[in-house]
């Protein structure tokens, strides 16, 4: 995806049962440039079945063009999985 920098990169994340899990995860997300802010909304999504919940990542007006990666973690338990999402930001 690519980005100007300045700007808010959205984010619908699916989150998906395996093993007929049925409980709830909490998720946030980390990485991109240095000043970036991230935020999951809702912070913990029930999941059984099919969730969703939004994300986003804002990129500061002083990001360094380039490619950056956003780690998106959701966490039940001693349960952990994660997802990336890479970022190409222009001026």
């Amino acid at each position: 995806e690519t980005i100007r920098r300045g700007y808010l990169a959205g984010f619908i994340l699916q989150l998906q049962s395996v093993n007929n899990f049925n409980g709830n995860v909490a998720l946030s997300c980390s990485g991109g440039p240095a000043g970036s802010k991230c935020a999951d909304f809702p912070m913990t999504v029930k999941v059984h079945g099919t969730a969703y919940a939004v994300s986003g990542i804002l990129f500061p007006e002083n990001t360094t063009p380039g490619t950056y990666v956003v780690t998106f973690t959701g966490v039940s338990g001693s349960l952990t999985n994660t997802a990336t999402a890479k970022f190409t930001v222009t001026n």
